[in-house]
């Protein structure tokens, strides 16, 4: 069996999610001939037991969030100029796994996609090039089925988008060379090829290391504050990639909060100056009140309007940076209330499917009552990851005891 056979197997066997029996020799079929698929599978299992979001979970549960994605995709698609949405929730109400789900899907539809998990722990939420840098590291697009992530792809990709507006030093006549014999959009990807192959020859013809990353740079006014210079070259590099067919800069900050837990005063500022400054800019808005550490009022900067860019931010507090930013965008936060019953039982169904492919077919069957009750009773009220726990243990406990 073939890849694409594979998924289309796996497609149509979870679009028949109605009884157990319907699926049943579709999985079993799908697991055999999918060897990798089993430790997959238990590896999602794990990471739910630990409260961790997997990509091959989210990519096969929607955790009941199917109603919230559309309502987050609709809006980014109904606003192409930019857009800054905020969603809030408590722990374990399933904000990460939101997040991982609208970023896949935002990918699939043509957007360039950074997710970061803010934290000063990583330094992220301190310093707005910090904040850039891990963008840069993160971002993921599509362009004719080819897939671009990372820092080193974004380099040569910024090269080859073409040879006006940067200036990439030495190799800047090799650029101009390639795109003369090789103009306009068309043949984005043939530049992108031989930049690739030849630049690191071209570095080490002049003896010198060839270093693939790079730092967004970008002539602003040096009066300008550091947030407003950080925001002016994402905006900058939104433009960039509109070159190329690339629909948006999609920016997703999932427990932005973690801006305040700063190490001291002056950082704390900046970094709470960083998130609203992503948030006015995206918002189409002047971000000219941003200010220096000295205090002095920054110039506005907004060369390349519209934005291009979209900026969803997660919260699990709804005060603080939170409504800073709902007041300052005329924004109401999207929130993650308790899943209702409905939720519950789509997420059952789906993880018992998830089940059967770590531990087969034979697993896959529906918990009797006393299982339902225990669930009920171990499952904190919005908690949907405990609520995740606990059905897992409930398909344990029925596995090693042979039920």
């Amino acid at each position: 069996m073939d890849d694409n056979q594979s998924l289309s197997d796996e497609e149509s066997a979870e679009s028949k999610l109605g009884t157990y029996e319907e699926v049943l020799a579709t999985f079993n079929n799908f697991r055999a001939n999918n060897k990798n698929v089993v430790l997959e599978s238990r590896a999602a299992l794990e990471a739910l037991r630990a409260g961790v979001v997997n990509r091959f979970v989210v990519q096969r549960m929607t955790c009941g969030q199917e109603d919230r994605l559309k309502r987050l995709c609709s809006h980014i698609e109904q606003k192409p100029s930019g857009s800054v949405q905020v969603l809030a929730g408590g722990y374990g109400t399933g904000k990460s796994h939101l997040s991982e789900l609208l970023a896949g899907t935002l990918e699939q539809r043509g957007f360039a996609v950074a997710r970061l998990e803010m934290g000063a722990s990583h330094g992220r939420a301190e310093n707005p090039r910090s904040v850039v840098s891990a963008i840069e590291q993160s971002l993921t697009f599509t362009i004719d089925g080819r897939v671009f992530q990372g820092a080193s792809d974004l380099a040569m990709v910024l090269r080859a988008i073409g040879p006006d507006g940067w200036y990439f030093n030495k190799e800047q006549e090799l650029i101009q060379n390639i795109y003369r014999r090789l103009p306009g959009r068309t043949k984005f990807l043939a530049r992108f090829d031989i930049l690739r192959r030849e630049i690191p020859q071209f570095w080490g013809l002049i003896g010198t290391d060839y270093f693939p990353t790079l730092s967004l740079t970008l002539d602003v006014p040096h009066s300008m504050s550091t947030t407003n210079k950080a925001v002016a070259k994402l905006n900058w590099l939104a433009h960039q990639l509109r070159k190329i067919e690339v629909l948006g800069l999609v920016l997703i900050l999932d427990e932005a909060e973690r801006a305040e837990w700063a190490t001291n005063s002056y950082r704390a500022e900046r970094a709470q100056d960083m998130m609203i400054g992503l948030a006015l800019a995206s918002d189409n808005r002047d971000t000219s009140a941003l200010k220096h550490h000295r205090n002095v009022l920054s110039s506005g900067y907004r060369p390349y309007a519209p934005s291009y860019m979209h900026v969803v931010f997660a919260f699990t507090h709804r005060q603080g940076l939170c409504q800073q930013i709902c007041q300052q965008t005329d924004m109401t936060p999207e929130v993650l209330q308790s899943f209702d019953e409905k939720d519950k039982d789509s997420i059952k169904l789906q993880l018992i499917v998830l089940y059967a492919l770590a531990y087969g077919m034979e697993n896959m069957h529906s918990l009797d009552a006393f299982d339902e009750q225990k669930i009920k009773n171990h499952t904190v009220s919005e908690d949907i990851r405990s609520f995740i726990r606990c059905l897992i243990a409930a398909l344990d406990h029925r596995r090693l005891q042979g039920k």
